[in-house]
């Protein structure tokens, strides 16, 4: 039994499945809010892990996701190796606020890093509404790319004001203390 357990995610061990996912709620430790699986595929083929068209809903946000997890076996064993994660994300609404710690929105700290250690992403995203706060914005896309606990927003584009923004950002956690730099091209936009 033992040497079950230890070899379970070892190299040795290959891995395949196909799964259609519908209806499941999944609900993380630390967090009071529940993610809805509306409906997607789950495909393993050796120790790397893909999504397509998985829909997923939490508070009143959309998300659709399609991309692939290499070595995620490798990152659940061993926490100093990094989860990769690549794909792209499209949303129908999304609100930054659905996916926030409660105690984000009241400014109270957990001592945890916001760009969390061990994470490598890279995502295109394509949203038609997004907020946060009080800020709206429609027809939001771009690229973000996160690694060693910094990230960079590139070529973001949205309307918002009745005017539009070009927005190129980064944004710097590694010594944990959140530092952004941020340009942006502003055209139209209606402050009053």
């Amino acid at each position: 039994l033992s040497e079950f357990k230890n070899e379970t995610f070892s190299k040795k061990v290959h891995l395949a499945f196909d799964a259609s996912i519908t209806n499941l709620e999944l609900q993380f430790k630390h967090d009071t809010n529940t993610f809805r699986v509306e409906r997607g595929n789950l495909m393993a083929k050796d120790r790397d892990i893909e999504v397509a068209n998985l829909q997923l809903r939490r508070g009143a946000s959309d998300i659709t996701v399609n991309g692939k997890m290499p070595g995620l076996f490798n990152y659940l064993v061993d926490r100093n190796t990094p989860l990769q994660i690549s794909g792209t994300l499209s949303s129908q609404n999304l609100q930054l606020d659905d996916f926030l710690p409660n105690n984000s929105k009241t400014g109270s700290s957990t001592g945890s890093d916001f760009i969390p250690a061990q994470m490598q992403f890279r995502l295109a995203a394509d949203i038609s509404n997004f907020s946060f706060g009080k800020f709206k914005a429609t027809a939001l896309s771009g690229e973000l790319d996160i690694k060693d606990q910094k990230a960079v927003v590139s070529d973001m584009t949205l309307k918002t004001m009745q005017g539009e923004a070009r927005v190129d950002a980064f944004a710097d956690n590694s010594r944990h203390k959140l530092e952004l730099v941020l340009q942006s091209r502003l055209s139209n936009i209606n402050l009053q």
